[in-house]
């Protein structure tokens, strides 16, 4: 959840830019069912949006998966991620650093 809200709050500045990152949302997207299972709701406060979920049973590997990313894909991804402008958790850095070296190891081995 937390990367598809970072990654679908970006503003591209071209179409060319948005794609890579279309794709990656297009394949972490949570399903219907993941969706229903999380209690996702959007909640709208006069201007300002926000996103409600919840983790089933408190389980903190619920809907883990691995997904592939286009070299283009992994890029843009790790971008925003390592360039957005936006607080990060540093409790979010046990799992967002793992993953964001494994994405650049795969874009060297793509490449």
């Amino acid at each position: 959840m937390f990367i598809w809200f970072r990654v679908g709050a970006v503003d591209a500045p071209n179409m060319r830019a948005a794609y890579p990152l279309f794709h990656v949302i297009q394949k972490i997207r949570p399903t219907d069912q993941e969706r229903d299972e999380t209690q996702f709701s959007v909640v709208q406060e006069g201007d300002r949006v926000s996103y409600k979920w919840a983790l089933p049973n408190g389980n903190l590997e619920y809907g883990a998966r691995d997904i592939e990313f286009d070299t283009d894909e992994a890029e843009a991804l790790v971008s925003v991620l390592e360039t957005q402008q936006a607080p990060v958790k540093i409790a979010d850095m046990e799992w967002l650093d793992p993953m964001i070296r494994r994405l650049k190891k795969e874009e060297v081995l793509a490449a």
